[in-house]
């Protein structure tokens, strides 16, 4: 059985970074490169995620996501808030998935 540290790495991230991708490129107009370095990932993944090219599974915890939380997180990410991006994170991901995670920045 996957600790919730993995399932965080292998469920919750890939499915926020496919929201905040689609709304850095689609609702902030960033290029896919732009969009990529923000997000510390290639601009190949932004691509699949904006191709829906994953799986069902990352899917249906993306398409649970808060909207307007992505949208925070993604202005606080291009205003260079690592922490309060961070902050955001971590709270979406305690309230979709109730995680006990010990990295969580409060």
């Amino acid at each position: 059985m996957p600790t919730n540290y993995e399932r965080v790495l292998k469920e919750f991230l890939p499915a926020f970074k496919a929201g905040a991708a689609k709304a850095m490129v689609r609702e902030y107009k960033l290029s896919q490169q732009e969009s990529a370095s923000i997000l510390g990932i290639t601009q190949a993944a932004i691509s699949k995620y904006l191709n829906n090219s994953y799986s069902a599974k990352i899917k249906r915890i993306e398409s649970g996501l808060d909207k307007r939380m992505i949208r925070r997180f993604v202005e606080e990410r291009m205003n260079g808030s690592r922490r309060g991006a961070q902050r955001i994170a971590c709270d979406m991901c305690q309230l979709y998935h109730e995680f006990d995670c010990s990295l969580r920045v409060k």
